[in-house]
Formats: C-alpha cells, sequence, structure tokens
C-alpha cells in the first residue's frame, strides 16, 4: 500500500496538480479540477485549455509502462440516474486518457458506489460519491442496472469508501460501505489492461 512517506513533493498549479509514488518507481496520478466541463453552453477559457494542455504534457512525460491514475470530481462514465456522465469530459479529457494509457479515473459527485469499465479500452472509471454525506437515505443516488449501462461492472446505491492498494503489476480495489464492510473488489492488471478480475 503506497503511504504518505511514498510521495514526492505535490505539485499545485491552479486547481490541478500531479502526485507521483515513489516506491515502485512508476505510479503516477494526476488530479483535475472538472468544474469547466459540466456546463453544455460553457466558452473555451484559458484554464480549461491551460489544464488540457498541462494533462497532455504530464502524461507524455509519464513512463508508458508507468500506472497512471487521474482523480477528478465529476464522472465522465456514470451508471448512476441524477448525474451520469459528462459529456463535454468525454469529449476533451478521455481521449487524452486514453492516449496515454491511464489505468484509472477516480471521481465522486453522484452519491454512490460505481465501477465502470468499457470492453473496447483499457480506462477503468471508480466512483466514490458518498463519503460525507450518510446522513439521510434521500440523499443516495440510485444506480441503473447492468443490462441498461453495459460499462456497468459493479454499482451500489450506498455510501462508502474505496480503498486502493498499488502492487508491482496491478491496482487492487475495495469497495468498503459506511459500516466497514467489503462489499467489492477488484483487481486492474497493469500488464494486459483489457482483463480486470472481479470477486
Amino acid at each position: 500500500m503506497l503511504t504518505s512517506e511514498a510521495l514526492n513533493d505535490v505539485e499545485c498549479e491552479a486547481f490541478f496538480y500531479s502526485v507521483e509514488a515513489r516506491e515502485f518507481g512508476r505510479e503516477h496520478g494526476g488530479m483535475l479540477n472538472m468544474e469547466f466541463y459540466i456546463q453544455m453552453h460553457e466558452k473555451i477559457s484559458l484554464e480549461k485549455r491551460e489544464q488540457i494542455k498541462w494533462l497532455d504534457e504530464t502524461l507524455a512525460a509519464m513512463d508508458p509502462k508507468s500506472m497512471k491514475i487521474v482523480v477528478g470530481h465529476h464522472a465522465m462514465e456514470s451508471a448512476s440516474l441524477v448525474h451520469g456522465p459528462r459529456p463535454l469530459m468525454n469529449v476533451a479529457i478521455r481521449p487524452i486518457l486514453k492516449s496515454y494509457g491511464v489505468d484509472l479515473y477516480i471521481c465522486g459527485h453522484d452519491h454512490n458506489l460505481q465501477h465502470l469499465h468499457r470492453r473496447y479500452e483499457h480506462l477503468h472509471h471508480i466512483v466514490v460519491g458518498g463519503g460525507g454525506f450518510v446522513t439521510t437515505p434521500t440523499s443516495l443516488h440510485p444506480v441503473y442496472s447492468t443490462p441498461e449501462y453495459p460499462a456497468l461492472v459493479y454499482g451500489d446505491s450506498t455510501f462508502g469508501f474505496v480503498a486502493a492498494t498499488a502492487r508491482k503489476d496491478s491496482l487492487h480495489l475495495e469497495f468498503i460501505d459506511y459500516f466497514g464492510s467489503i462489499i467489492y473488489n477488484t483487481t486492474i492488471p497493469t500488464g494486459d489492461r483489457r482483463q480486470i478480475t472481479v470477486r
């Protein structure tokens, strides 16, 4: 498991920055400000262009064999009946993530837990949107079923967290509900990024 001691200094610019883990020398993460991508009528802003340029340059500078994780607030892929996917993010961000072999995009916003993956790409999506809002069941967002949303590998309309353990050749994820029970786990290999193991 990666610890705070395994992280290099965080580079912060505006609302987006990168983190590099030292433990295996191959894990990289990028944090994005997704507020630019949530309105269909938005203008192309200087900040949005700067963030896209930063993302492209940061991913281009990484070792192609490294595990790459990008974190943002809003979902590119989501089976939630409340918010769901963001079309502008799929147009602006997803092609960059795919072209550099990003393994995992983690986000929140939808108040549920989801693992999504389209079989034609290696990019996995994790929605963890229930961390701080356990007060009322009515604040949960329902999730479509897999037949209704084929990219959905796992979804649960519950509050919880995801624990990630980076290994030399894989990333292991455990979905933990607010009672502390592991309700789903999966391993995403970094060698053959087309396959996943679900238990």
